[in-house]
């Protein structure tokens, strides 16, 4: 787009072959719905609204003639105004009557047109200097408040690794004098430090039950606090569900007889081999079985069936089900989190930290599979874990 000291030269040599002093361009400002004087060839006019009222009639009529004062200090002069449709009106001022100003007609078109185009290219780039600065305004913010997410995200990582710390060493130091009270009931028991009453060997074996049920929870807390440090290592191998399974039954079957509840390992001699870490698994297992003797009423069942699925090779999926009281939908993924039960009443049934079912997952996971829940109230709940298949498939 011209400089206005080119364009205002431009104007003044047009004005001269036209054959007067000088010549103004109006277009119509679409904000106020006015021809307004175009942009570089701006004149101070005096008795504005004569000059409103003739350019608006040369807009109307397409031409019109009178006379009008230019500036403050000079008379009124002949002026001609040639109107572009509604939009543009181009005025000669002082004109020599009788100059031919039929080539000028019918180039006002183009003038209005370009003249047009300019004056919505020049709102454009305003507009567009608007959104840059707007545009700068929110990046600048943006990069604040990335880094003070950053920052953020440091104290916050500084804080889960000084907090896992804590509890590991916290978890060594409880452990050491608990397994110290274990092995003293034991040797009570056994009557090394002489007899023992039955009335004796029952407080004995309540305390014993108490220190290994908080050792247990020392040891979820400490497994939880190795996962998020990420000091966990997993020993991969080929492992035989059917043989772990075996191995796990003893220690499940006295919960199970206690509520008369029946176990069934749905045709463990089917059951694929896997790829995982046999100590951890079996501790996902013993999880996943102790809720669900926990949660199933007496006269109920809980068992277990493994499965490949068409179309997902390489995996076997393990259920783990029973037919409790069931978990409501919208709880579903939330007792997975740490340190969480279902609600007051699955509180008050099980104690416990709430972290076996966190654990299991973080545990499932690290070893290439995963672990997901399907529940209804009062319909039983199904836990199901992924695991990578071995290359070797059992017979």
């Amino acid at each position: 787009m011209a400089s206005a000291a080119t364009r205002a030269q431009a104007a003044a040599k047009l004005a001269v072959a036209l054959g007067a002093e000088s010549l103004l361009l109006f277009v119509r400002a679409p904000d106020v719905d006015t021809l307004v004087p175009a942009l570089g060839i701006d004149e101070v006019l005096p008795n504005e609204p004569r000059w409103r009222a003739f350019v608006e009639e040369c807009a109307a009529q397409g031409e019109s003639e009178a006379m009008l004062p230019v500036s403050a200090d000079r008379e009124e002069v002949p002026v001609i105004g040639i109107g572009t449709g509604h939009d543009v009106v181009l005025v000669l001022a002082n004109w020599r009557r009788g100059a031919d100003l039929t080539w000028l007609r019918s180039l006002l078109p183009l003038i209005g047109q370009v003249v047009c185009g300019e004056q919505v290219l020049a709102a454009a780039e305003a507009e567009l200097r608007t959104a840059r600065t707007r545009l700068e305004t929110q990046a600048d913010e943006l990069s604040a408040a990335n880094a003070a997410l950053d920052d953020a995200r440091i104290v916050a990582i500084a804080a889960s690794r000084a907090k896992s710390e804590f509890l590991a060493t916290m978890s060594h130091e409880l452990r050491t004098p608990l397994n110290a009270i274990a092995g003293h009931v034991q040797l009570m028991s056994l009557g090394l430090h002489g007899p023992v009453t039955e009335e004796q060997q029952q407080a004995l074996a309540r305390i014993d039950r108490s220190a290994r049920h908080l050792l247990g929870l020392i040891n979820d807390i400490l497994n939880l606090s190795r996962l998020e440090a990420g000091r966990l290592e997993y020993d991969i191998r080929d492992v035989s569900l059917c043989d772990l399974l075996a191995d796990i039954k003893p220690m499940i079957e006295p919960q199970t007889t206690a509520k008369s509840l029946q176990l069934d390992f749905i045709d463990p001699e089917s059951m694929p081999t896997v790829r995982a870490d046999r100590e951890k698994l079996q501790q996902i297992f013993l999880n996943l079985l102790s809720n669900a003797v926990k949660f199933t009423p007496s006269g109920g069942r809980v068992w277990i069936d493994a499965s490949r699925r068409p179309g997902v090779p390489g995996k076997v999926f393990v259920r783990v089900m029973d037919t409790g009281e069931g978990i409501p939908s919208d709880k579903i993924e939330a007792i997975f989190d740490p340190f969480t039960q279902v609600d007051a009443s699955h509180s008050r049934i099980g104690q416990g930290t709430g972290l076996g079912l966190s654990i299991s997952r973080d545990l499932a996971r690290g070893m290439g599979g995963d672990l997901r829940a399907r529940s209804e109230p009062g319909a039983g709940s199904t836990f199901t874990l992924t695991l990578r298949e071995a290359a070797t498939r059992n017979a």
